[in-house]
């Protein structure tokens, strides 16, 4: 088992960006990942679920710069320090202070997805929640076993990034990564803790923003087969420690859950 791939996500619900190293922070989240939020007027935090066209979108960390980019190559720029107006968000039932990205940035995302909304930074806080284990784990073979079903029933395959994952292993077998509860690397481990239940993303394109009935459907299927009764589920939510991660390193032990 080793690393295949490592996802960093700066702006939660819009595209990422691939990297060779993610650090790992106090809260156990990956540096830069999901520390943006995108909220409506009521500073009420807005997803795919509600804005699917946040699909379309991309954002990446250069440096100290924040870029967020649509399709058609537009693109804006600000510090990824911006020191912008404070404002208090709602996100996980919680209160988080947070820093306001400026108008020209909530006027872009705003015409882009056709929804008034701004930009906010949270930054690490964003994961100081008790409950949440911030870095999504997946698998290749996973990933696999399900565009093989999903091509036996004449259904489109799906990418893997639908799954918005941060670590993408390289693993023995299907489902492998639901079988262990902690995985040592060099400098870090990844303790995890709960299967990753499936909302409608997935279902949504990243090339029209269209929402479609699968693979979610198959994804629940799929999950009953393994553990009857199971929601939809792919993938594993974790807790990250140590000091950081790097794409190709290999597994140095790892513990079974069962």
């Amino acid at each position: 088992m080793k690393i295949e791939a490592l996802h960093i996500y700066p702006v939660k619900s819009v595209g990422g960006m691939p990297v060779r190293s993610a650090v790992i922070t106090p809260s156990g989240s990956l540096r830069g990942d999901r520390e943006w939020i995108v909220v409506a007027d009521d500073d009420q935090v807005r997803w795919q679920g509600d804005i699917p066209q946040l699909t379309l979108l991309s954002a990446k960390l250069d440096g100290e710069k924040l870029s967020v980019r649509n399709r058609a190559g537009e693109t804006v720029n600000i510090d990824a320090d911006h020191a912008g107006r404070d404002r208090c968000v709602m996100q996980y039932g919680f209160d988080f202070p947070a820093v306001d990205a400026g108008d020209e940035m909530a006027e872009a995302i705003s015409d882009w997805t056709g929804h008034a909304v701004r930009l906010v930074r949270v930054g690490e806080a964003a994961h100081r929640w008790p409950k949440l284990n911030p870095v999504h784990v997946v698998s290749d073979k996973s990933h696999a076993a399900l565009n093989d079903r999903l091509a036996d029933k004449g259904q489109p395959t799906v990418e893997i990034e639908r799954f918005r994952p941060n670590v993408i292993l390289s693993v023995e077998h299907a489902w492998q990564e639901e079988e262990v509860s902690t995985i040592d690397f060099g400098d870090a481990r990844l303790v995890l803790t709960e299967p990753s239940v499936r909302c409608v993303l997935p279902n949504i394109s990243r090339e029209t923003a269209q929402v479609a009935r699968e693979p979610l459907y198959t994804i629940a299927t799929m999950s009953r087969e393994r553990t009857s009764g199971r929601k939809a589920s792919f993938g594993i939510y974790s807790r990250a420690e140590g000091v950081h991660l790097t794409v190709g390193e290999r597994v140095v032990s790892m513990v079974c859950s069962h």
